[in-house]
């Protein structure tokens, strides 16, 4: 079984987000995962597929994830999540 944050650096390859790009940060509360990046839309994947994809191997993971929701770190100040 792979951990939460095995998951999303396995996402995060598969997007093509190097190392030196940027750190993502993760955050589960109950059944909640925040994401925290620069880069929501890459995540996202077309129409929401890449979002289905790894929450589907989060649950065969035995994550138990209803929602999956980013925090856009792109531009602002501060972020409360």
């Amino acid at each position: 079984m792979k951990t939460i944050k095995e998951i999303v650096a396995d996402w995060k390859d598969e997007i093509g987000i190097g190392s030196w790009e940027e750190t993502v940060a993760v955050h589960k509360d109950g059944d909640k995962l925040f994401i925290i990046t620069k880069s929501p839309g890459r995540f996202i994947g077309y129409h929401g597929d890449l979002v289905d994809k790894y929450k589907k191997i989060l649950k065969e993971n035995g994550h138990d994830v209803s929602l999956i929701s980013f925090v856009d770190l792109f531009v602002g100040n501060v972020r409360e999540f």
